[in-house]
């Protein structure tokens, strides 16, 4: 199969090997759309493929999200009820300060681990926004495929079309001749 096919130049000699070599060439096409046809489909699918893990990533994103939001405001309220009950527990007993130390050290890591948790969040919202801009690249992608096979579609069916005439007019043309032939 030629990949370059051009439309063949008249043929000088005859209508007939010009419908000839006309027909072989539009065959050619035929094949050839064909065949860029399939690589498109295959191209297509390939995007609907990937569109669609981009989702399950942005749902997946979605959950860790949601986790990590509930683990931080769990965490917040537990804090919060700890160091009530450490300060009321230095309020009702004679302390040293070595123990206060302890205390603040222990409240500082509760706030480190907050932070921590704070910082997550902000990971998980910033994988989110990549998974989102990922999904609205894979649709973009998508769709771009399934116009190009659209596009293709209908070139192919253009192709035919004029096949199918050519025909028409080739079997008109043979029969014409053969009715002058038949006549003489």
């Amino acid at each position: 199969m030629n990949f370059y096919a051009k439309e063949p130049t008249r043929c000088l000699r005859c209508k007939k090997c010009w419908m000839r070599c006309k027909r072989w060439w539009r065959t050619e096409m035929a094949q050839l759309l064909d065949e860029l046809l399939r690589v498109k489909r295959i191209r297509e699918d390939e995007a609907i493929k990937i569109m669609k893990e981009r989702q399950l990533q942005l749902e997946q994103s979605r959950k860790f999200l949601a986790t990590k939001v509930a683990a931080h405001d769990d965490y917040a309220i537990w804090r919060k009820k700890e160091e009530k009950r450490l300060y009321e527990e230095i309020l009702h007993k004679a302390v040293h300060a070595y123990s206060l130390n302890t205390m603040r050290d222990q409240i500082m890591s509760f706030k480190d681990k907050q932070q921590q948790l704070q910082e997550e969040i902000e990971k998980a919202q910033t994988a989110l926004t990549e998974a989102t801009e990922h999904l609205a690249t894979a649709r973009q992608a998508r769709m771009d495929a399934y116009k190009t096979v659209k596009k293709y579609e209908e070139y192919r069916d253009i192709v035919r079309t004029a096949e199918q005439q050519e025909a028409q007019r080739s079997e008109e043309l043979e029969a014409e001749e053969f009715s002058i032939h038949a006549a003489h």
